[in-house]
């Protein structure tokens, strides 16, 4: 009976694996600190997208309510082939 839950466990753990995250009181710390370096990239990662998506909004409407100034427009010049 122990030599097969011994090759039961080795072959889970060929499988599996043995490193696993547990959540518990003794675990907590460790577990805060392997995420804490991804969640600050993410939060700061996702507020220079929202900062990224402002500006090109801002722009864009900023540029869609205000015409443009009518000195800076091209001149227009037609040039007719000579007879």
């Amino acid at each position: 009976m122990s030599d097969d839950r011994d090759d039961i466990r080795r072959k889970l753990d060929e499988v599996v694996g043995t490193d696993f995250h547990e959540h518990g009181k003794r675990w907590r710390l460790q577990w805060f600190r392997r995420g804490l370096a991804a969640w600050i990239a993410g939060v700061v990662l996702a507020i220079a997208m929202v900062a990224t998506v402002w500006i090109v909004l801002d722009r864009q409407l900023k540029a869609a309510h205000h015409p443009p100034d009518p000195s800076k427009n091209p001149v227009i010049i037609n040039i007719v082939p000579g007879r």
